[in-house]
């Protein structure tokens, strides 16, 4: 008997589709035959349970339309030069450089008197060289950093000195608010920057 049990016929197990349905027992007839097509490369494996994107490549960012070179950075990522004070003092800062770019001062209120005072600054571009023009840009109603619009400009030709000075805030009396704000500087080379020409830039609070 178990002998017998260990032997189950083909035929009796054996199953297909053919063109009348399914079909089962002696008469199984495969009615058809599993084409198959030249073998597509596998896939590397997900790690991690998840499958790795290739990203396009990031597109370089352009300068502003100010018809000149474009900057070695971004507002965004501009070179932060540090803070004045645009209502007491007269610190100044400076920096050079040898082709466009982006920088940003913090200009603070420090007078804390009863009478009001704005916030002045004033910034100086003194080219060497070639032709170098500045923008000087200060959201003056909110504290947040402004990039699209210049508040300023100063565009001479040839190696002419630009200069804006920059005033926002209180009146003649106060406003009960911190008037502090970051200016960003845009210096633009107006033609490839070449070896020998080069800005100087100052930035002074409270002139």
């Amino acid at each position: 008997l178990a002998a017998s049990l260990l032997f189950v016929s083909p035929a009796v197990v054996a199953a297909a589709c053919n063109e009348d349905g399914l079909v089962q027992g002696e008469g199984f007839a495969p009615s058809a035959t599993l084409a198959t097509g030249p073998g597509q490369p596998r896939p590397p494996p997900c790690e991690g349970g998840e499958c790795a994107v290739e990203a396009a490549p990031p597109v370089p960012e352009s300068g502003p339309d100010v018809g000149g070179i474009a900057p070695v950075n971004t507002c965004a990522t501009a070179k932060v030069l540090g803070a004045v004070s645009g209502d007491t003092g007269a610190n100044v800062i400076t920096a050079m450089g040898p082709c466009s770019e982006w920088l940003r001062v913090r200009v603070t209120e420090n007078d804390t008197g009863v009478g009001g005072a704005a916030q002045q600054v004033r910034i100086t571009l003194t080219p060497t060289g070639q032709d170098y023009d500045l923008l000087a840009y200060v959201d003056t109603a909110n504290d947040v950093l402004s990039c699209i619009n210049p508040t300023l400009r100063s565009e001479k030709t040839g190696t002419a000195v630009d200069e804006v000075t920059l005033s926002w805030g209180e009146g003649a009396t106060g406003n009960n608010a911190d008037d502090s704000r970051d200016v960003s500087i845009l210096v633009v080379a107006k033609e490839p920057c070449a070896g020998g020409s080069s800005w100087s830039l100052s930035v002074r609070g409270n002139p």
